[in-house]
């Protein structure tokens, strides 16, 4: 098989324009075939690579939003792209080793840090793609990338800046390429938006620079011991000290200058009301970018480890759903029906009283046959069973081998243990595929007991009468966690001090405080009672 010259691919390169992202990506890789083969690869195949290296970013950035708005399996349509965008990657990387590889072209060592930091960005976007698309990382794809780093530092190139126009610094070396993806994997990436996660790979690409791997004996600067740890011979990314099992070996991941950093930085975007300094999209508002800030504080700048609460090993198996009307079902023992003024007649669990995780007050005088569970099978709502790895007081670890069901990052679900009498509500926090199809969800428990009411809102122009209410749920306070009452609505209901109505048995006026939580199908706000004009 004959491939392009370096002179072929160079004439290709000036003209790319008008081609859509598949048909751009399959010449460009035929081009990096080209370099690959080339025996022995010249000064001019670094110049194919250099010049690719733009155009190839944008077009695989393109193919990525196929996969980068839900977890792809195995044998999803998306698994195709994922895979050819990964590999691409890691082709981009060979080449820049091959030619780092060879001694003939004499190169000088600015050009040896550039192929050092080029391999290892490569490498970087290639895990970067698998946590886009929320799944486990490649086997040999995290060992690649410190081989990558040690490589460098074998080389003494690891800490030597190379230009690089696609870096917010405008240069970075191999440890900054690699801290960087250490950096993203600490956010817990599974669990971000799409919109989230491209703003953390721009923020980890800013904060890189302050970040450094010292030896397991080291402290850093502050005298802090860092938390975290990295095993250059695994296959993962960074480690909880705790957790490893030797220290032979064993980097320190020490952030101890981005607490400062952070504030800096904070400052100056509210002060300027402006997000260019980390070179965000234009359409990141400054708060939006001041609150995904706090949110890396912690794991960024303080290598925080900690858990609210203590996770413990499960057994046993939740039935679980995400359809709302489903979840009116089974949390409230009936459908829903707009309320009548005259009387309301009581659910089947409106005199059940739960705490979490199941266990019930000692004032329930018999139990209820299960009324909900023969009205959803009557009506096909049919919950998907999940395995428990493990839980803790604020939800769940759960696993699922196949699932007809798709559950979606941030919906509202619904989900009872086996060993609970009543439905619990609860929001999906990260969704993970594993190579062999499993399925992995974490999920948060929302805190209350949660009991089904219908809401309407209030408003100039509107008679009693003149809007349907709508299903919502009230979730009862919870004082030993200094927990306030909440209520849980439709998505986009929530607007600060909106005034409504609820219907729970007897009809009262509320107006909505905070937004405490937004799912990707529900508002959770705080409110106060007041009076409605009749």
């Amino acid at each position: 098989m004959s491939y392009p010259t370096a002179a072929d691919c160079l004439v290709a390169l000036r003209d790319l324009s008008g081609k859509d992202p598949t048909t751009l990506r399959d010449e460009l890789d035929a081009m990096l075939d080209a370099v690959l083969n080339a025996i022995p690869p010249s000064r001019r195949h670094l110049d194919v690579l250099e010049t690719l290296r733009e155009p190839l970013s944008r077009a695989l950035g393109t193919l990525s939003l196929r996969y980068s708005g839900q977890p792809v399996a195995p044998d999803a349509p998306e698994n195709d792209t994922l895979l050819k965008v990964s590999s691409t990657w890691g082709k981009m990387a060979d080449a820049y080793s091959v030619i780092a590889q060879d001694t003939a072209l004499g190169n000088s060592e600015t050009t040896l840090s550039l192929l050092a930091q080029r391999r290892t960005d490569c490498l970087g976007r290639a895990v970067l793609e698998y946590m886009r698309a929320r799944r486990v990382i490649a086997p040999g794809l995290w060992a690649a990338l410190h081989d990558s780093l040690t490589d460098a530092e074998a080389r003494g190139l690891a800490y030597t800046r190379a230009p690089d126009p696609l870096n917010p610094w405008q240069a970075q070396s191999a440890a900054e390429a690699h801290t960087t993806l250490l950096l993203v994997d600490l956010s817990a990436p599974f669990s971000r938006s799409p919109r989230e996660f491209g703003q953390i790979w721009q923020c980890a690409r800013h904060f890189a620079p302050y970040c450094r791997l010292l030896p397991a004996d080291s402290d850093a600067d502050d005298g802090r011991r860092a938390a975290y740890g990295l095993d250059l011979q695994g296959d993962h990314g960074l480690r909880p000290i705790a957790t490893l099992s030797r220290l032979d070996g064993i980097r320190r991941f020490d952030s101890s200058q981005l607490a400062d950093q952070f504030r800096a930085v904070t400052t100056r975007v509210r002060k300027e009301q402006s997000v260019a300094e980390l070179q965000l999209d234009a359409s990141v508002e400054p708060e939006e970018a001041v609150r995904l800030l706090l949110s890396l504080y912690r794991p960024w700048a303080r290598g925080s480890v900690g858990r609210r609460f203590t996770r413990r090993p499960g057994s046993g198996t939740v039935d679980l759903t995400g359809d709302w009307k489903a979840i009116i079902l089974y949390v409230g023992g009936k459908p829903f029906t707009q309320p009548s003024m005259l009387s309301a007649a009581r659910s089947v669990r409106s005199d059940m009283r739960l705490l979490t995780l199941g266990e019930r007050v000692t004032d329930i005088a018999e139990e209820q046959p299960d009324v909900a569970q023969r009205a959803a099978e009557h009506r096909g709502y049919i919950c998907t069973q999940w395995d428990i790895l493990d839980q803790s007081l604020g939800g769940f670890r759960l696993r699922r081998s196949s699932s007809a069901e798709r559950i979606a990052h941030r919906e509202l679900i619904a989900l009872r243990p086996s060993d609970a009498k009543a439905f619990m509500l609860g929001t999906v926090s990260w969704v993970m595929y594993r190579e062999d199809g499993t399925l992995e969800a974490g999920i948060q428990l929302l805190e209350g007991v949660p009991k089904v009411v219908a809401a309407r809102s209030v408003g100039l122009g509107k008679g009693q009468y003149d809007v349907s209410f709508q299903p919502a749920f009230l979730l009862s306070e919870t004082p030993a966690i200094k927990s306030p009452a909440t209520l849980v609505l439709p998505a986009g209901y929530f607007q600060p001090f909106r005034v409504i109505e609820m219907f729970d048995e007897d009809l009262s006026g509320l107006r909505l405080l905070e937004l405490v939580n937004r799912g990707a199908d529900f508002d959770q706000a705080t409110f106060e009672t007041v009076s409605v004009a009749a």
